[in-house]
Order: C-alpha cells, then structure tokens, then sequence
C-alpha cells in the first residue's frame, strides 16, 4: 500500500480516472480544496502509470494534475523523527548519569564541621587537582587529610565522594587553640528559640523564649561566681541555635511573593516549614540553625 497526493482543479476526477481504469483507490481524504490523499495497491502502480504517463516518484510536469507520493515523505519524516527521539533519548541517559553520581565530575563541595577552616580546606584540595566541575582524582584522600589533620586543632578529617559531591567532614578539639571565630551569636531574624546547644559562651535566650533579629544568643563570656564577687571573662562562642521564624512579603502578585520568600530563607540557609498566601502577600514560617565555631 502507497500513499499518494493528487493536487489540481477538481481531484476528484482524477481519482474516478483511476478507478474507471480498475484500480482499487483506499482512503482517499481531501485536505484542501485541489488537494486529495489517496492509497493504492503497490500491484496496481503500474496501471496507475499507463493512465498517468507523467505520474512519478516525486511530481508529475505537463499535466492537469500533479502526484506525489507520500509514503517516501512520510518514510524520511519518520527516520528524521527516530534520529531526533535517539539523540533526546541519548540526552535524558547522559543527564540521569550524570545526576545520579555515576560521572566522575565534581559539581558540588560540601564541607561539614569546623567552618572556620573552609578557606584553607577549599586550597588544599585544589592543590591535590579536587576542583569543581573537573574529573575527581581518585586516591588523593589521604594526601588530603594528612595536611587537613596538620592544621592547629584539627582531630578527624574524612574525604569522600557521594555522586557528584565531595564532602570533607572536619571535626576540632573545641578547648585546643585552633583559631576561633570571635563575637557574639547574633540573631539573624525574628523568631523563637526552639533547641540550643552551647559549649563555649553564655547562652542569653532559652528553648521557647522570643528573638528579634540582631539580638544576642550566646554571649562571648562566661560568669565566675554570683553577686558582687562574679567576674566576667571573655571568651570564645561554641554554640549553635536553631529558631522558628516568620516573615511576610508584600508583592505584586502571590507568585512574586512566595519566590521572594523562598530566595529569602534559601539566603538565610533555613528550611520552609510552610508558606501561607492571603491576597497578594505571602508569610514564610521556617526554621534556621545559626552556629560559630562548631
């Protein structure tokens, strides 16, 4: 079975030609006003030829009416088409490989624990070729660690990679001298203390009391003694306090005002805990964990 296209004045008359000579014509569907679709048998192509000499392959010249067959059209659309879906199909493979750890690019850093050496832990890899969005030089992990564990108070390093992600896990001796960063925890945003830990420092507001931003958490000192024989002594902030806060966006649209809300906490390293719209503004409830020196 082929498929063929007659365009010309009234069509329909060359498909009754055809038929008066005997050939059986299917599906014959007109899709404009001088165009018909057709199908014929391929046993019957060479009766359809004797009735119409200048009929052919690709268009007939010199006639009242001209053919084309579009089974070969259709052929190359459908090849064009399977080439297109192989090469998105190829794509899709490489993205989820890509996503899903099995490239061996880094595309992501992560380092946990002792945030005050982040600087020096991102030069050392890059002196041992660990760099973003290059191949991960397998076997230079304990290169890494040995100069990490060399720095002035560092007591565990791990070095591994997870997907496309190397993670650097540092842990320190919080009463060795390793440098600290100074001043007080200070609120980043209105809210109220849910959970605090502290091991250096003077913890100024509990699980449960109300902050406002700017407002100090842990103090950078502790107290000897009560009354008039206390004494103050400055020291440094090993603390970490997660707080639930709330902020409301007043935008032109709901859409711009949850975006701006997300951007918000995603800029505070925080977690939405839920996002309510009323007309045109949105409040963000969500939770943020603020920490020095651990």
């Amino acid at each position: 079975m082929e498929k063929w296209l007659v365009e010309g004045l009234m069509p329909e008359r060359a498909i009754d030609r055809l038929q008066k000579g005997g050939i059986c014509v299917f599906s014959v569907k007109k899709i404009e006003k001088k165009q018909i679709l057709f199908c014929i048998n391929k046993k019957d192509l060479e009766k359809a030829f004797a009735i119409y000499p200048n009929m052919c392959y690709n268009s007939s010249c010199g006639s009242v009416y001209s053919f084309t067959r579009v089974g070969a059209l259709d052929a190359r659309a459908r090849k064009i088409a399977m080439q297109r879906l192989i090469a998105v199909c190829l794509g899709v493979c490489c993205f989820f490989l890509l996503v899903g750890g099995f490239s061996p690019f880094v595309l992501r850093i992560k380092t946990v624990g002792a945030d005050v050496y982040k600087r020096e832990t991102l030069e050392i890899l890059k002196e041992n070729g660990i760099t973003l969005y290059s191949p991960y030089p397998s076997g230079k992990e304990n290169a890494v660690c040995s100069k990490i564990l060399a720095l002035d108070g560092v007591e565990f390093c791990s070095l591994q990679k997870r997907g496309n992600t190397v993670i650097v896990e540092i842990r320190t001796n919080v009463f060795s001298s390793a440098r600290q960063s100074e001043g007080d925890l200070i609120s980043p945003c209105d809210g109220v203390v849910e959970s605090a830990v502290t091991l250096g420092g003077t913890l100024l507001k509990k699980s449960g009391e109300k902050v406002l931003v700017g407002e100090k958490l842990v103090g950078a000192y502790f107290v000897n003694g009560e009354g008039e024989n206390g004494s103050v002594t400055k020291t440094a902030v090993v603390a970490k306090v997660k707080l639930v806060c709330e902020k409301t966006f007043e935008r032109e649209s709901i859409q711009d005002g949850v975006a701006e809300a997300r951007l918000y906490v995603e800029s505070l390293g925080g977690t939405i805990i839920e996002i309510v719209t009323d007309g045109t503004s949105a409040t963000a409830r969500y939770s943020v964990t603020v920490k020095k020196n651990m």
